[in-house]
C-alpha cells in the first residue's frame, strides 16, 4: 500500500493496462486539478505486452509490423484479429485489439485520439457484461486523460445545451469531466456479475505486479474489485471542472470512521451527485461489503487492503475537527482485529504514521508518541518478517532513527551585530 503522502509507492494486483495510478491510495494533498496552460499531446495509453497464448502468433506479426513503423499495415491487422475476436466471443482480445486499433489511429491520424474514444464508445453500446463494464471503465478514463492533457484548449470552449448532441471535440469541460464520472459508475454497477468475474479471465489484457496478493489471497480478486478501485481513483480526485453547486457535499459525519461492518449500513446523503467524495464514500460501501463475512466471500487480505483505504479517504476528506484521533482509533481497532494477519503489518505502519503525525503536533510529548511508534513497528518487523509491511515499517524506523538537526535564524541580520540562533 501507499502512505498518505505518496512517499512509497506500491504496484498493486493486477494493474489493468489502461490505467496508470490504479494502486491502493488515499490523496493527502490538494485534489482541486489546475487546468495546464501548455499543449500536451494526448496519446493513447500503452497497451500491455502481448502474453503467449491467445493470437500469439497473429499479435507476434503486429508486433513485427509496429517495430518497423508500418503502422497502417499493422493496423489493418488489428482489425483483422478484432474481426476475428468478435467472431470467436473472446471479449478480453476484443478489447486488446480496441486498444491497439485506438493507438495506431492515433499516430496516423490527426484526430486518432478522438476516433478511437468513438470507437470505443460505439463497442460499449452493443457490448454485454462483463465486458461492457470494462469498456466503460476504460472509456471514463479516456475523457479524464483527454481533459486533463486538452483542459487548456477545451476550457475556451462555449458550452453548448444539454440534450443537444455534441460529442469530445465540442463538448465544454465540465461536459466532458461528468461523462467519465458517469462512466465510472455504471462501470461498478452491476455488481454481481463483476463479483463473479475472477480478475484472472481477462488475464489477456492486463499486467502483473508485485505484492498483488497477502498470504496467497488477491488484494484484487474479482473483476469488481478492479474496476471498483480504478472508479475510487477517479472519484477520490474531484477536479476544478465542474460548478460547485449551492448544496455541496460534506463529509462530517464520525460514523465514516465506523469499524466496517458497521460502516457498510450507514446512509450517506447527499444532493450533489456529481460530488467524487459521496460516490467513493458509496463505493467503498460496496466493497467493503462484498468483502464482509455476511457476503459468503471470505478474503481477508482484500478486506483490509479496501478497509485501509476507506479510512485513508476519510481522514483526508473529513471535516470533523478530530478526525486525526478517529483515524488513530479506527486503525487501533483494525489492528487488534486483524492482529494474527500479516497485512496487519501495514496497518501497524499507519497507525505508526499517524503517531509520529501527532508527536509534531503536540510540542510537550516528550517523544512518547515516537516511542509508541517505533515499539508498533518493531513488534509487527517481528510478527510479520518478510511481508511488505513489514519492508513499510522498516522504512519507517530508519526515518525516525535518522539523525538531523534543525537551526532556525531571523530573517534579517543586521551587519556588525550578533546573529540569534535556535
Amino acid at each position: 500500500m501507499t502512505n498518505l503522502r505518496f512517499t512509497m509507492l506500491r504496484p498493486i494486483a493486477l494493474l489493468l493496462f489502461l490505467s496508470l495510478a490504479f494502486c491502493k491510495t488515499a490523496q493527502k494533498t490538494d485534489t482541486t486539478s489546475t487546468p495546464s496552460t501548455q499543449p500536451t499531446t494526448t496519446e493513447m495509453p500503452k497497451p500491455p505486452v502481448s502474453p503467449p497464448g491467445d493470437y500469439a502468433s497473429e499479435w507476434a506479426a503486429i508486433d513485427s509490423l509496429e517495430r518497423a513503423g508500418l503502422f497502417k499495415s499493422a493496423l489493418e491487422q488489428t482489425e483483422a484479429l478484432y474481426t476475428r475476436a468478435k467472431t470467436d466471443r473472446n471479449n478480453p482480445q476484443m478489447i486488446k485489439t480496441l486498444l491497439f486499433r485506438g493507438k495506431y489511429t492515433t499516430f496516423l491520424e490527426e484526430d486518432g485520439f478522438v476516433k478511437a474514444v468513438q470507437t470505443f464508445e460505439n463497442e460499449e453500446k452493443t457490448a454485454a457484461d462483463p465486458a461492457k463494464a470494462v469498456l466503460q471503465s476504460l472509456l471514463g478514463q479516456l475523457y479524464a486523460t483527454y481533459l486533463q492533457n486538452q483542459g487548456w484548449r477545451v476550457q475556451e470552449r462555449t458550452p453548448i445545451p444539454d440534450g443537444e448532441g455534441g460529442d469530445i471535440l465540442t463538448w465544454s469541460a465540465e461536459q466532458i469531466e461528468r461523462r467519465a464520472l458517469d462512466l465510472y459508475r455504471l462501470s461498478v454497477e452491476r455488481t454481481a456479475v463483476l463479483i463473479q468475474t475472477p480478475v484472472e479471465s481477462f488475464r489477456t489484457v492486463l499486467s502483473p505486479a508485485q505484492n498483488d496478493s497477502v498470504a496467497g489471497k488477491s488484494i484484487r480478486p474479482t473483476l469488481f474489485d478492479l474496476l471498483a478501485h480504478r472508479a475510487l481513483e477517479h472519484f477520490g480526485n474531484e477536479r476544478s471542472y465542474l460548478t460547485e453547486p449551492a448544496f455541496k457535499f460534506y463529509l462530517d459525519q464520525p460514523e465514516a470512521f465506523s469499524p466496517a461492518r458497521d460502516f457498510v449500513n450507514i446512509r450517506f446523503q447527499s444532493r450533489d451527485s456529481a460530488s467524487g467524495k459521496w460516490l467513493a464514500i458509496q463505493l467503498f460501501q460496496q466493497v467493503l461489503r462484498a468483502h464482509s463475512s455476511a457476503s459468503g466471500v471470505q478474503n481477508e487480505a482484500a478486506l483490509i487492503a479496501a478497509d485501509l483505504l476507506r479510512l485513508q479517504f476519510v481522514q483526508n476528506n473529513s471535516i470533523l475537527e478530530d478526525k486525526n484521533d478517529r483515524y488513530q482509533r479506527a486503525l487501533e481497532y483494525i489492528h487488534k482485529d486483524h492482529y494474527n494477519h500479516p497485512s496487519d503489518a501495514e496497518i501497524v505502519y499507519h497507525l505508526a504514521q499517524s503517531l509520529v503525525a501527532e508527536d509534531a503536533r503536540t510540542p510537550d510529548s516528550d517523544g512518547r508518541f515516537l516511542k509508541r511508534a517505533v515499539t508498533e513497528c518493531e513488534d509487527a518487523i517481528r510478527r510479520h518478517p518478510g511481508t511488505f509491511g513489514a519492508a513499510l515499517c522498516a522504512a519507517l524506523l530508519a526515518d525516525i532513527r535518522h539523525p538531523a538537526l534543525e537551526i532556525l535564524a531571523e530573517q534579517v541580520v543586521l551587519p556588525g551585530k550578533p546573529a540569534l540562533l535556535s
